[in-house]
């Protein structure tokens, strides 16, 4: 915890563990201080238990004095571990590349935020502090009945080295089953989280789809994966409340023996199956807490793994484009090692100028606006905009430079003002509103409640495709940057509005240098250049559309594809020869 505290944090942390170690020490006094005036009482030395039962009452003092502090603290301690868990995440979040959010990925970091961070979080005052407690009377006690007698503090001291062998041993067998059941935690939580947001599409295949299934699936396979993980913890404790109580058996064997023998004095007799009683409680009810403090390393592991992960490198001194084109130069680039998903791409976007891409599914369309904006770097060539590399220009500057809409668009529990305003608190209300005019924002925005100032639902439930799509838009309109990428930008306009829609994207591309994917007809025909895609994501051809439609067949295939189911129409006719 120390490695990723804050130095507040870590000073908590240390007046924390400082008066563990404090209560820990006046415990395990004062329990030897009760073995002490038990035999002083059955030895008739009233002075001598007087004194005893002035140990006691201070020792004891003093654990409350510090115990109580102690768990103060750590409620502070655990809320401040906790923010700086989450702070942690999100920022080392923001400086990963795209490509370390997997599906996996992302439920690992869902459970590690969750209940990863509070078992944690509240490790020292939950977890470490009893166990700290017993260790400490353990090793006070073992000594003391060492000194009493040695047979006594040796059993006791090797049922005690028995013990914490023992239970290495077994949760080294435990943790190896949990890291078992957090694998199929993230995976059950990624899936979850994909199956809330694809509901439409589920409702829409019916009841028993291959979704519904997969889920189901996931999860009775979690269920057996945490019944196997419960098993385990269970197992460690039956084992280990075996040993103590044969250790237990033994002392008091041997010291029953001794007593008998007229080795020991009863008083001393009494004090060592009291000292040894309240030993193996507190060594019994420490056990448990092994398996929490388990839980929580595993969360650091993780933690440490994310903020370890390699970060995209960044240019000390970084470069400044001469203007805002952008150049593709042999680029090879693939999500899997050694499956590229383009090969070889080279074709420039000459400032201030618009790039249609155009190809089939999977040829590498949307990759490339990611590597234009470096949300990856290359395996192979160069990204360029104005005639730097976008590995000298950093992330920053390349992503300060470009606006992007995405095909997926993800709004944020907040005003529909906000989430327009999102990355621009400086812009004026009047630019936010004309930004939304120009997109259509405030055409739907009227129908609203109230308006502007409506709550969007987090990721845009209460609002249609078409409806966050525009949202989107208005945002890149707001950022005015000389840079912009769309990519599918109007699939999820309504023909009736596109028209409006897309003359707000032309303001938006306005002079700025414009990458964009689309299927419409009109938004290709217009564009200055157009990129064909082969299914190999290699680059088949470029130009314009006129020399296109006669000199590429694929994109006149493409092209002629569009412009018959453009002529789609569903007729009675139709219906009626389909049904004979």
């Amino acid at each position: 915890m120390y490695g990723i505290g804050s130095r507040s944090n870590r000073m908590l942390l240390t007046i924390q563990l400082a008066l563990i170690a404090l209560a820990a020490l006046a415990l395990s006094t004062g329990l030897v201080c009760v073995a002490l005036f038990i035999d002083a009482v059955f030895s008739g030395d009233s002075a001598l238990s007087g004194r005893y039962a002035i140990w006691i009452v201070v020792a004891f003092a003093v654990f409350a004095a510090a115990d109580w502090p102690s768990e103060v603290i750590s409620q502070n301690v655990g809320k401040e571990y906790i923010l700086r868990i989450h702070e942690l995440l999100a920022n080392r979040a923001v400086e990963l590349p795209l490509g370390f959010f997997d599906a996996d990925r992302t439920g690992q970091l869902g459970v590690t935020a969750t209940t990863g961070a509070v078992f944690a979080a509240n490790a020292p005052g939950m977890m470490l502090r009893p166990i700290m407690h017993g260790a400490t009377v353990a090793v006070v006690t073992s000594s003391y009945l060492l000194f009493i007698d040695w047979r006594i503090g040796l059993i006791t001291l090797a049922v005690s080295i028995v013990a914490v062998i023992s239970q290495r041993k077994l949760f080294a067998e435990y943790k190896a089953a949990e890291q078992i059941k957090a694998q199929h935690d993230q995976r059950t939580a990624s899936q979850v989280l994909e199956f809330a947001q694809v509901q439409p599409v589920l409702r829409a295949a019916g009841s028993n789809s291959i979704g519904e299934r997969s889920v189901r699936a996931t999860m009775r396979e979690q269920l057996l994966v945490l019944t196997r993980t419960q098993k385990a913890g269970q197992g460690v404790l039956a084992r280990m409340n075996t040993i103590l109580a044969f250790g237990v058996i033994t002392i008091y064997a041997v010291t029953t023996t001794l007593l008998i023998a007229g080795q020991l004095t009863p008083g001393l007799f009494i004090g060592v199956i009291v000292l040894v009683f309240i030993l193996a409680k507190l060594a019994a009810a420490t056990i448990p807490f092994g398996e929490g403090l388990q839980l929580a390393h595993n969360t650091f592991e993780e933690l440490r793994s994310v903020l370890d992960a390699d970060l995209l490198p960044e240019p000390e001194a970084p470069a400044t484009p001469a203007d805002f084109s952008i150049e593709f130069d042999r680029v090879t680039f693939g999500y899997q090692t050694d499956d590229p998903v383009v090969r070889d791409v080279s074709f420039t976007v000459p400032s201030g100028t618009t790039t249609a891409l155009v190809g089939p599914s999977g040829s590498g369309k949307s990759t490339l606006m990611k590597l234009a904006a470096r949300f990856y770097d290359v395996d192979d060539g160069s990204v360029r905009i104005g005639g730097e590399d976008v590995r000298a220009l950093g992330t920053r500057n390349v992503l300060d430079s470009i606006a992007i809409v995405f095909q997926d668009v993800y709004l944020f529990e907040d005003t529909l003002y906000e989430n327009i305003r999102l990355g621009h608190r400086d812009a004026s209300r009047e630019a936010v509103l004309r930004a939304a005019e120009a997109a259509g924002v405030a055409e739907f925005a009227e129908a609203l409640p109230q308006g502007f100032e409506t709550i969007i639902s987090e990721g845009g439930a209460n609002l249609s495709g078409g409806q966050k799509q525009r949202v989107s838009i208005a945002r890149a309109l707001l950022k005015d940057a000389p840079v912009v990428l769309l990519d599918e930008a109007t699939s999820s306009l309504d023909v009736t509005n596109e028209h409006h829609i897309l003359t707000g994207l032309r303001q938006l591309a306005g002079n700025a240098t414009t990458l964009v994917i689309a299927h419409r007809l009109h938004t290709i025909r217009d564009a200055d250049q157009i990129v064909v895609l082969n299914p190999n994501g290699e680059v088949e051809a470029v130009g314009t559309h006129e020399e296109l439609i006669v000199t590429n067949e694929r994109y006149r295939g493409f092209w002629g594809e569009r412009t018959d189911s453009s002529d789609w129409r569903i007729s009675r006719e139709s219906r009626s020869q389909r049904d004979l």
